[in-house]
Formats: structure tokens, C-alpha cells, sequence
């Protein structure tokens, strides 16, 4: 239908000069009111706040009683006119006929897939399956060994520090026990007090659906200092950093540059880590704004060994057990969390919404918990000014947080050859 639209020729009749000029004077009119909404798209819309807690108060469910946390004061943005999602209409029509034009997913979803009762549809590869098993054994294995070790280096920091602070007795019981499979049963953790750098706190912003690229580089580089952390050796991630803008356009060699602010899985991002390597390089700044002059620079990057979701049902919430051994183990993980207009509120204290439904998505890395307060702490992408300078308390089961909780593990001869380049 309609097969020769692109080969139609201009009618000849004596309204052509006219109908010519109507249309030129509609370009000049259409563009420039573009022109005139992008010079709005800088300034806030100071309406959207009251509609926002409206929204996230309507939301509340009887009977849940007073809010723990608080809300803050949103620079909402302007809508721009263009949006992002669409994918090239061959991908769509022969993405599923011919090898090669369907997304860049499909490759990982050969064997074991599952599908989200979702916005999104998405098919989810799980994880590397046997080969992920066994190192994941592997890993857990050696951890269990040095935990006895870890719990004698606990009794002997005790006798030494006898007149110790509250507070310095806390941070160094989860920094020795972080060190072994010992720290999950903990009340209380904080990968930050334990010695591990999280890394800075960055802005996704408004305009740009790059949550899964934010969170999985962050994993990854975690993970990488905990390894290095374990091994008793200077750390090599800073070293050998990686920017937003190179893993996105890598991951989507064959998109716009408009398209990379697409929505994407977390899950995919890993498996490209381990198939193909962290990309390093690229520029390390970010602006949503400039995604047009995003490139993909391959000259180096850094393979991981595995992933893996930690529940065997990663459709489901997993157990606090299950996510805080995986905290432990492998470091900070990935989780979606339903977002929300309260989320994007959200300023300090325990967040506490019971929104249950599926998606959308936010990604985000859980990086300890605390049992008194029945809560994850996460790290987000929202910026500084976010929850209580980008970090902030989820209580357990909110907005389904710990749904599709995935762990990254770096290939140890890879970082042991980083760290040791003349051997």
C-alpha cells in the first residue's frame, strides 16, 4: 500500500507557484517557533511542582499514615517537542526476519528469556546461566573460607581498641567483615564506611533515559575497586575510566544519536560488558543535551567475567538474605524501582510508597541497608540535589525495589594486569 509515494512527481497546475510559496512561508513559521520553544526549554515550569505533590498525595494509599520522608523543591524543565523511542522502521518491520537489523538485545535472549509484565515489553537475557553458576559458587566459596579469618581479625581489633567511639567500632566491624561474606549479617551496612569509593553523584537530567547506563557503569567500577580492595592492591579504576556518553553510543552503534536516550536494560549493558568490554574513554562529561557529539571510542576497554540477576526469579523481589549477600559479595547492585512523581519528590528520610504495579522503570544501585529503619540505602542519578546528596533510604518492598537486583563480577587476571602491566 502506497508503494510509489516517494515517486510521485509535482502536480502542474496554475495554484503550483502558490501552494509553493504557502508551504515555505509554513517551514519558516514551523521552525520558528522550534527556534522559540528551545530558547523556553532552559527555563523551568514552576506549575509542574504542585501538580507533582498532588499526584504523588493522591497516590497514598488509606490507612498508610504519615509519609517518612520529605519532599523537595523540583527544577522541572520545560517539555521539549521532540521525543525519544522510536526505532528505524526496517528494525521494526524486519528486525524479527533478518539477523542483524532487530535490536541489539535479541542477541542476548537466545536461550533463557523472560518477558516484563510491563510499559516496556522487554525480553530479558538471564544471566550467563552454568558458566555464571559456577564462578558465582566459586566466588561465594572463597568468601566463606575468610570469613572465620575476618572474625578473628574483629576479636583482636577489639582488644586493641578499647576506649574505640560507637562510631569508629561500626565502621571498622564492616570494614574487616566487608572483606569476607561476614558482612550480610550485619543490622546495618554502608559500603561507604566499609572503605569502598562509590564514586561522585552524577545528573541524569530530565531529557535523556540513561538510568541503566548510569547505574551499570557504577556497578562495574565498584565492583573493580572491591576486587582490587580484597586483594590488597592499589585500586585501577580511576585509572582506566569510562564516560555515560561512550558506553551508550557503543551499546548503539547502529542508532541515531537522538535514539541513545532511549530507554534500555540494565541486564543488556552487563552482557555487553562481559562480551565486549567496558568502553574507556570517550570524554568523562556528561550533558543530556549534547548527545549528537557522543562517539564510540573501542581503542581500549575492560571485560568482566560475569553477571547475574541475584534472585532465580529476578521477576520477583528477592529476599532482604538474598540482596544483602549479594551487596556483600559483589558489591553494590542494580535494582528497578517503579518510578513515580514521589520519587522525583523525594528530599530526605525513608521513602516509603507501596506502588506495586509494574514500571516504569528507574534504575538504581542499592549500596547498604538498615534493619532498625527497615530500609536499602541507594545510590541514584538524580544529582546532589536529590534525596540527601543523591543518596537516600528506600524502605524494604517499596516501589518493588530489589525487582531484577542484578550483580557485575570483573575478570580478576584482567584487573591483575592492570595493576601489574610489566608482568
Amino acid at each position: 500500500m502506497g508503494g510509489n509515494r516517494f515517486h510521485r512527481t509535482r502536480p502542474k497546475t496554475k495554484y503550483a507557484s502558490f501552494a509553493r510559496a504557502i508551504s515555505s512561508v509554513s517551514f519558516v513559521i514551523f521552525f520558528g517557533t522550534i527556534a522559540a520553544v528551545s530558547q523556553v526549554v532552559e527555563s523551568w515550569d514552576h506549575s509542574k511542582q504542585p501538580i507533582a505533590e498532588a499526584a504523588c498525595t493522591e497516590q497514598r494509599k488509606p490507612g498508610s499514615g504519615e509519609r517518612s520522608y520529605q519532599f523537595r523543591t523540583v527544577k522541572w524543565p520545560y517539555p521539549k517537542l521532540k521525543g525519544y523511542g522510536a526505532r528505524r522502521w526496517y528494525e521494526l518491520l524486519f528486525g524479527k526476519i533478518i539477523p542483524g537489523l532487530g535490536p541489539d538485545l535479541d542477541k542476548y535472549s537466545e536461550h533463557d528469556v523472560r518477558f516484563i509484565d510491563g510499559k516496556y515489553g522487554r525480553p530479558v537475557p538471564l544471566g550467563e546461566t552454568e558458566r555464571s553458576k559456577k564462578i558465582r559458587a566459586e566466588a561465594e566459596k572463597k568468601l566463606t573460607k575468610l570469613r572465620l579469618a575476618g572474625e578473628l581479625e574483629w576479636k583482636d581489633w577489639l582488644k586493641d581498641n578499647l576506649n574505640a567511639t560507637m562510631e569508629d567500632t561500626v565502621n571498622a566491624r564492616a570494614t574487616i567483615l566487608a572483606r569476607t561474606s561476614g558482612a550480610a549479617q550485619l543490622p546495618s551496612f554502608d559500603w561507604r564506611s566499609a572503605g569502598l569509593d562509590l564514586r561522585p553523584v552524577l545528573d541524569q537530567g530530565f531529557t535523556c533515559n540513561t538510568c541503566w547506563a548510569f547505574s551499570t557503569i557504577d556497578a562495574m567500577q565498584i565492583a573493580r575497586s572491591l576486587m582490587g580492595l580484597r586483594s590488597d592492591r592499589p585500586s585501577v579504576v580511576y585509572q582506566n575510566e569510562t564516560s555515560i556518553p561512550g558506553l551508550v553510543s557503543c551499546m548503539k552503534p547502529r542508532r541515531e544519536p537522538a535514539e541513545y536516550c532511549t530507554v534500555n536494560w540494565h541486564g543488556e549493558a552487563f552482557s555487553y560488558m562481559v562480551d565486549h568490554g567496558l568502553p574507556l574513554g570517550s570524554g568523562f562529561q556528561y550533558v543530556e543535551s549534547e548527545y549528537e557529539t557522543w562517539r564510540c571510542d573501542k581503542a581500549s576497554s575492560i571485560k568482566a567475567l560475569t553477571w547475574d540477576f541475584v534472585s532465580a526469579t529476578p521477576m520477583k523481589v528477592p529476599t532482604r538474605e538474598e540482596l544483602k549477600q549479594a551487596i556483600v559479595t559483589y558489591g553494590p547492585v542494580v535494582t528497578t524501582v517503579n518510578l513515580d512523581e514521589c520519587l522525583m519528590l523525594y528530599g530526605g528520610g525513608i521513602f516509603d510508597e507501596q506502588i506495586t504495579k509494574d514500571g516504569p522503570y528507574h534504575m538504581i544501585l542499592i549500596v547498604g541497608w538498615d534493619d532498625e529503619n527497615g530500609a536499602w540505602l541507594v545510590k541514584n542519578s538524580f544529582g546532589i540535589e536529590w534525596g540527601e546528596q543523591g543518596y537516600g533510604w528506600v524502605k524494604y518492598e517499596s516501589n518493588n525495589i530489589g525487582k531484577w537486583a542484578a550483580w557485575i563480577m570483573p575478570d580478576p587476571k584482567v584487573e591483575d594486569r592492570l595493576a601489574n602491566p610489566k608482568n
